[in-house]
């Protein structure tokens, strides 16, 4: 397996939408060993109310969270779906959609689905269908450069 969520790579990808060489050239910034990270880059980063909505789509509801002091995710992330109508002022279909992630509701793998690390095969098969039309080479070179030989990341 890799340390990079599908979430992640969805982002690497639409960022290199177009071009396969580009998504290839880069994607061993999507994974450095803790080894080659400064201090600063192993510091506890807390996850900010913003990021955490971006991940999920849900980021136009950052403001309202943060006006009322929410600025940490984990000072809501217990909140029932109630709360993120009433309180975020999130939309019945984005309070379910966020709740359920909050939840890592059971009934809903397709969401958490998305949070989990890929494997060596995965990541093959994602950059295939991404770019269909590169090499079969360039998505193996890709899954190897995000996995260790044994097809895991080294932590």
């Amino acid at each position: 397996k890799t340390t990079v969520s599908l979430w992640q790579l969805d982002m690497h990808f639409q960022r290199f939408k177009g071009d396969p060489h580009g998504a290839l050239q880069h994607c061993g910034s999507l994974r450095r060993c803790d080894k080659d990270r400064s201090g600063e880059e192993r510091a506890v980063r807390w996850t900010t109310t913003h990021n955490f909505l971006s991940r999920i789509g849900l980021e136009r509801y950052a403001w309202n969270l943060e006006d009322q002091g929410m600025k940490l995710w984990v000072q809501w992330k217990t909140w029932s779906k109630d709360d993120l109508k009433n309180k975020a002022e999130m939309s019945d279909a984005d309070a379910t959609f966020c709740h359920a992630v909050l939840e890592c509701n059971k009934d809903r793998p397709d969401l958490v689905r998305k949070f989990q690390t890929p494997e060596f095969a995965d990541l093959q098969s994602f950059f295939q269908k991404r770019f269909p039309e590169a090499i079969e080479q360039d998505a193996q070179t890709f899954a190897v450069r995000l996995t260790d030989g044994a097809g895991a990341t080294h932590v």
